[in-house]
């Protein structure tokens, strides 16, 4: 059972404080640590030392501060490469196809899945049009460029 002490009695050395170093910097740096890309690092006048993390997550997040987006209209771009399958229109085949993707720390899309499909040849036209997309601008955590998986209704409808 530990036992509660007036401060007055316990040792200087044995006291807990809630001090913050002064020169610590927020945010990320270079300190050498473990390959996980968490390191300890000392600072410079108080000699304490401080968990930073250092390296980005390797999944894909699902929502992040900034958000990736397409260069561009992306309306546009499915409307001018987005092919409807001959099966599709032959047999009035139409509907939602939603679509689930990475993307990438460098804007490149990756990972491409149909979540929902209608069929008809239409979810593997959404899938050649998703890979076929330029980068996107990256989605951001923490000011770092991180990978973000984005999910992509596409909608295939006859008109006469």
């Amino acid at each position: 059972v530990p036992k509660i002490e007036p401060d007055k009695d316990v040792p200087i050395d044995k006291q807990l404080t809630s001090e913050h170093p002064k020169d610590a910097q927020p945010g990320p740096s270079d300190t050498k640590g473990e390959p996980d890309g968490i390191g300890i690092a000392n600072t410079k006048d108080t000699g304490k030392s401080v968990l930073q993390i250092i390296a980005p997550p390797t999944k894909p997040l699902t929502w992040v501060a900034q958000m990736p987006q397409f260069n561009g209209d992306l309306t546009a771009y499915i409307g001018t490469h987005l092919q409807y399958p001959e099966a599709a229109r032959a047999n009035n085949i139409g509907g939602i196809v939603r679509v689930s993707f990475v993307v990438n720390e460098d804007g490149a899309i990756s990972n491409a899945t149909i979540v929902q499909g209608i069929g008809g040849g239409c979810d593997d036209e959404a899938l050649r049009m998703i890979k076929a997309m330029p980068p996107w601008k990256a989605g951001k955590q923490n000011g770092m460029a991180v990978k973000v998986l984005f999910n992509l209704p596409i909608k295939f409808e006859l008109r006469d």
